[in-house]
């Protein structure tokens, strides 16, 4: 019979004791069973305590209590068939738990030279493996099973449940089935682990680690989970169709993504991914650098920085926000940059730095992209509320700006007063294609740029041998205080302006060629060297010549010129049908300031000059006529009063007649039929 001394209960060898109540306030409150000695069905609630010693045997103990009133049982020789919905069983040096149930606030830790064999943990129960050995156990339905040192072997993990293996810990041959989790920290040991379609391995450290697990040339099939933690590292995991890393604080380097899917998050990292065809790298936050993006892959940004991605033929990298930098994209290859509209906050577009589009690469700038440079058969396309600035388009390279984009600086800036100021300027050598805005772009030699209707190009320099064509709708120059003050474009010398039908320029100083041809200049500044032309359709306004020549053609229209310093010419192919040209400035500081009038013929005996003061002075009517063509220009005088001697006639060379600026009193044969004022 069992010995009890008060309220403990002792079973002896050879002894069967069946359906015993082990509770705190009942009459058995604790039970000890000896070596040989046997308890059946036991009932062990709150506050009650077992111990199996060594040689004893319990069958089909039922746990009972909750999270904070639980029963103990102390294991040194075998439990079997163990129900621990409540209570806490350990399996101490020499013990052994056999097919025990966990669940709900039961738990069960393996000491030391314990094992637990066939254990199913579920519904918050808990297996610690503390140092000894566990088999066969299988953790599902919020179960959890922890090891912290010891061994764990062909352990299942199914839907809900998670093993943890923590420092010191070491798991063989798990299996993780669908919904289920195996996680890994730092200083774990894992061998020969398979994780099923749906299930997840999470690498990581635990919370006092500065260190993590690192997993080296996994396998991500299809299905399957892998999240990399704080201080966990994947090196050359491959991610297979359907298969999933998330980097979230963690590291993950020589990344294969064909066709699966990796998410960096937080602080996470990447470097050297390759993103082949299905593959896709998603960065939120953290850094990723040195990604090959080949063909059919995708790299979406939301956030984060990316470096030197590598975009290859078919491959295309997505920037909603964030910033990329020092990308390159190859043939093929395509970089879009998110947009934000040209007037919202900056802080919510995508950003590129230093990208290089190399040959039949292409790169779309909805957001901002600084320090673009594009190599020959490369393309730059900048949409509404896009931004480029400080570009290089080289030699056989285009840059598109569409309606609503920027060239040469930041949208907020430029709302200011003073645009100039802010722009970093695009250096283009090769093609420009402007339906936006640009500002101070420098077009060098073999240089194109073509501003189409809509596009306004402000501050342009176009150096030896490039052109800026203006075409219908177009202009250059958009506002006149800021043009009239710096120049709308300056055009160098071997430089080339064109003025379609339709377009219209503002404040040009030309030291090269400008050609009016159906447009509308205003204000332009001829320099030394410079040659504009107006040509039938043209329409020069207000226009100054300082050291260059203007020539109108016949059709083409002059409002108002003024001459400024010595070898200053205007040649007028028509000059009879711009009666009352306004000029100004004529002849000062006593400079010859020719006019070629090109359709009165000097070779005639009827030519004639007269010069009628008007009143009040200050102004007065230049009339020169060959008999059959008269031109009658309007003399604005800023210095001293003219008379007709201060005009004298010449030929052009060419049949015209040449009229210059005299300071003489009396030049012979200055008219020829009549010199007069009135």
């Amino acid at each position: 019979m069992p010995v009890f001394f008060g309220v403990e209960e002792l079973v002896q060898s050879g002894e069967v004791v069946d359906g015993v109540i082990v509770t705190s306030n009942g009459p058995v409150e604790a039970l000890f069973v000896a070596s040989a000695g046997t308890i059946v069905s036991t009932e062990l609630s709150s506050g009650g305590y077992v111990e199996v010693e060594p040689g004893a045997l319990a069958i089909n103990t039922v746990f009972s209590g909750d999270r904070f009133n639980r029963g103990m049982e102390e294991v040194f020789g075998v439990d079997s068939g163990a129900l621990i919905f409540g209570g806490q069983q350990i399996v101490n040096s020499g013990g052994v738990a056999v097919g025990a149930t966990i669940s709900a606030f039961g738990s069960q830790t393996v000491s030391s030279g314990g094992l637990a064999t066939d254990t199913t943990v579920s519904s918050g129960g808990v297996l610690v493996l503390a140092g000894g050995e566990a088999t066969g156990t299988t953790v599902s339905q919020d179960g959890v099973e922890i090891v912290s040192s010891g061994v764990d072997s062909s352990t299942t993990v199914g839907a809900g449940g998670v093993e943890t293996v923590e420092s010191g810990g070491s798991a063989n041959d798990v299996t993780v089935l669908a919904g289920g989790t195996l996680r890994l920290d730092e200083g774990a040991t894992a061998n020969g682990f398979a994780v099923a379609s749906g299930g997840t391995l999470v690498i990581g450290s635990d919370f006092q680690a500065i260190s993590g697990y690192t997993l080296s040339g996994y396998t991500v099939s299809n299905g399957v989970l892998l999240d990399v933690e704080i201080y966990g590292n994947a090196v050359g995991t491959t991610v297979e169709s359907g298969g999933e890393i998330t980097v979230n604080g963690g590291t993950a380097n020589d990344t294969v993504i064909g066709g699966g899917e990796v998410e960096v998050t937080s602080a996470g990292t990447v470097s050297g991914s390759t993103v082949s065809s299905g593959g896709m790298l998603v960065l939120s936050a953290g850094t990723a650098s040195g990604t090959t993006i080949g063909n059919g892959g995708a790299f979406v940004m939301s956030g984060g920085a990316a470096s030197n991605t590598t975009i290859e033929k078919g491959g295309a990298q997505f920037i909603s926000r964030g910033t990329a930098s020092a990308t390159t994209i190859l043939g093929g290859g395509e970089q879009t940059v998110g947009g934000f509209g040209a007037r919202d906050l900056l802080g919510s577009a995508g950003l590129s730095v230093s990208t290089t589009i190399q040959s039949g690469g292409l790169q779309l700038v909805d957001g901002v992209a600084s320090g673009t440079i594009v190599q020959s058969g490369g393309e730059m396309v900048v949409s509404s509320g896009g931004v480029t600035d400080g570009a290089s388009i080289q030699s056989g390279a285009t840059l598109v700006v569409l309606s609503g984009g920027i060239d040469g600086g930041d949208p907020a800036l430029n709302e200011g007063d003073s645009i100039v100021m802010y722009a970093n300027p695009t250096t283009v050598s090769g093609t420009e294609i402007l339906l936006g805005a640009s500002t101070s772009a420098t077009l060098e030699g073999g240089a194109s740029m073509v501003v189409s209707s809509g596009g306004v190009a402000n501050f342009t320099t176009v150096d030896s041998g490039a052109v800026l064509s203006v075409s219908s709708g177009g202009e250059v120059g958009s506002d006149y205080f800021n043009s009239f003050l710096y120049g709308s474009a300056v055009v160098s010398s071997g430089g080339e302006l064109v003025v379609g039908s339709g377009a219209t320029e503002l404040g040009s100083q030309v030291a090269g060629v400008e050609v009016v041809a159906g447009g509308t200049a205003i204000q332009d500044v001829i320099g030394t060297g410079g040659y504009e032309l107006v040509q039938s359709g043209g329409t020069a306004k207000s226009a100054l010549i300082s050291g260059g020549t203007l020539e109108v053609a016949s059709g083409g229209i002059l409002n108002g010129v003024r001459f400024e310093g010595r070898n200053s010419a205007l040649i007028l192919d028509a000059s009879a049908s711009l009666q009352g040209l306004v000029v100004a400035g004529f002849g000062e500081g006593g400079a010859p300031d020719p006019i070629d009038l090109k359709d009165i013929a000097f070779g005639t005996t009827r030519r004639q000059l007269s010069f009628t003061e008007a009143a009040g002075g200050g102004s007065g009517t230049l009339t020169v006529t060959d008999g059959l063509h008269t031109a009658s220009l309007l003399m604005a005088q800023y210095a001293a009063a003219f008379t007709a001697s201060n005009f004298v006639l010449a030929s052009d060379g060419h049949g015209g007649t040449m009229v210059e600026f005299t300071s003489a009193t009396t030049v012979a044969g200055a008219g020829g039929g009549g010199h007069g004022h009135g």
